[in-house]
């Protein structure tokens, strides 16, 4: 048995450098060692570079080794450039779920998505184009357990770099990406529906979108990748160190509609990198919940839907630190920082949602150095601790200092909010427009109307 098969192997080589690959996986199948080496120089075509024409199929117990290597998806074709080997079979069961497959990063490994295929949500199944975009995922990992993920550069994605659905037992680390964005959804690193048991770290740079998204929505491909036996239940993910420019969006975000769960989920250190010159800010270093009805077919998320989300060491200059826009149950919030452009650190853009056992426990909010400059004027928004309008339910704050807010609380509603040990120097008011919530702080009682 070899130690691995290299793919500069003369007898693997194909018409092609993805067909070179998927021989070079056979040949390690055959033998046995089950691990297949991509390295820098290609001596099929004596460049540096490997063009992806067809994703390459990677089968059960099986690891691929990047070696400083540079990979690019081909100009004018609509495939992934990896993804498991039964990813788009019809029928998933627990029987087919494939197992230990590894992709492996060492020194330089860049990935890139190349020349835009013209491919997007607004065009799929028109004018010629595939009827579905996830076509163009980097990775696509369907009905898989024991995936690692390591040291990998990831470059203008076509659409979100990599995407999961129905997988547990997931580690991540050490991926990083710039996307400048010239189309939409460039996201980062995707959790869909059945994912579990999943560890992601140290995740850096630039996304066209979500750096990281938890969302558990059934849409089509979903529904198509349905594996019997299986939860669709979102749960037991650890986030550790996403430091990103997310391009107008959300470092990390969470939702889920519908009736499907996501549940217990840790995440530690999310960190806004964007350029301080640049006006271009996320919406919120954290997001749980969607706007309105957006991605609903059946209902909103229900009280206990989204459940059980510890976070803790947030930093960002994003208009919201942690934003909610859906009902939200048993979550704990610690050591919040917000900075530059941050108005709001606990904050709502108001479509409504409720909130039930939500701690929020120490936030210093930094100075916002455009209102201290403009002062009020159209479209201005008001610094403040919490803003919450359209939201019912319970919030209770501990511990905040700040260099000076105009509000402590704004645009409540009908929640009931709780301050304990905060800072009342340098504060315009305790709120402003009260509905029917009622606000305790330092034993002093608000009540709405």
């Amino acid at each position: 048995m070899k130690e691995y098969i290299s793919c500069n192997q003369r007898e693997l080589f194909a018409e092609t450098d993805s067909g070179t690959i998927q021989n070079a996986i056979a040949a390690a199948v055959a033998d046995g060692c089950r691990k297949v080496l991509i390295p820098r120089y290609n001596l099929r075509t004596d460049k540096t570079e490997w063009r992806i024409d067809k994703a390459i199929e990677i089968p059960s117990e099986m690891t691929l080794i990047l070696d400083n290597c540079y990979m690019v998806q081909e100009t004018g074709v609509y495939d992934n450039m990896f993804r498991n080997s039964l990813a788009l079979t019809q029928h998933h069961t627990l029987e087919t779920e494939q197992h230990d497959i590894a992709v492996l990063g060492v020194g330089n490994v860049r990935l890139s998505g190349g020349v835009h295929n013209g491919l997007l949500e607004r065009t799929c199944g028109k004018n010629g184009f595939p009827k579905s975009i996830q076509c163009n995922h980097i990775f696509l990992w369907i009905n898989v357990r024991g995936l690692r993920l390591e040291n990998i550069y990831f470059e203008n994605q076509r659409y979100w770099a990599v995407n999961h659905i129905y997988c547990r037992d997931v580690k991540m680390k050490n991926l990083d990406f710039f996307a400048y964005p010239h189309v939409p959804n460039m996201d980062g690193i995707d959790l869909r529906v059945g994912c579990r048991d999943f560890e992601i770290e140290n995740i850096t740079g630039r996304t066209g979108d979500d750096t990281v998204a938890m969302t558990a929505i059934m849409g089509n491909n979903e529904t198509a990748a349905r594996v019997e036996g299986k939860t669709t239940d979102i749960c037991n993910v650890k986030v550790r160190n996403v430091i990103s420019d997310a391009n107008r969006m959300l470092n990390v975000r969470m939702l889920t509609q519908d009736g499907v769960l996501l549940h217990d989920i840790d995440v530690d250190t999310v960190m806004d990198s964007s350029a301080w010159e640049t006006k271009v800010y996320c919406k919120a270093a954290l997001g749980l919940g969607t706007q309105g009805a957006l991605y609903v077919k059946v209902c909103r998320a229900k009280p206990g839907d989204l459940s059980r989300i510890t976070a803790r060491n947030i930093y960002t200059r994003g208009a919201i630190a942690v934003r909610f826009d859906d009902a939200c149950t048993d979550s704990t919030f610690t050591n919040i920082k917000t900075f530059n452009t941050c108005f709001t650190g606990i904050g709502t853009v108001g479509f409504g949602c409720v909130l039930k056992n939500i701690t929020v426990d120490g936030m210093y909010c930094g100075a916002n150095k455009s209102d201290r400059q403009r002062g009020w004027v159209d479209g201005y928004q008001p610094t403040a601790v919490v803003r919450m309008p359209q939201t019912t339910g319970e919030l209770t704050v501990k511990n905040v200092q700040h260099d000076g807010l105009e509000y402590l609380c704004q645009g409540t509603d009908g929640l009931n909010v709780t301050f304990e040990n905060c800072e009342t120097a340098r504060v315009g008011a305790v709120t402003d427009v009260m509905g029917a919530g009622v606000i305790a702080m330092n034993g002093e009682v608000y009540r709405g109307e």
